[in-house]
């Protein structure tokens, strides 16, 4: 609620509060689904390492799972 407030009245740039969301909520997520979160972001444009930044899923493991989906 407190991100989303200083997002909206320019306390914060928008790209900040969206990482810290997804910082917050990937704590409760298991390994698969970080990594999951991670490809999807690459999908989206991101670098390998933003998305291991927003998520924190292993920059290897994120390697290894976009071979494994090429193959």
């Amino acid at each position: 609620q407190r991100m989303r407030r200083e997002v909206v009245i320019g306390a914060h740039p928008l790209e900040d509060g969206l990482k810290r969301l997804v910082q917050d909520r990937h704590k409760n997520l298991k390994p698969a689904a970080r990594t999951e979160l991670a490809l999807q972001l690459m999908a989206k444009g991101f670098s390998q390492r933003d998305a291991h930044d927003w998520t924190r899923a292993s920059r290897d493991t994120i390697r290894k799972a976009m071979l494994e989906r090429k193959s």
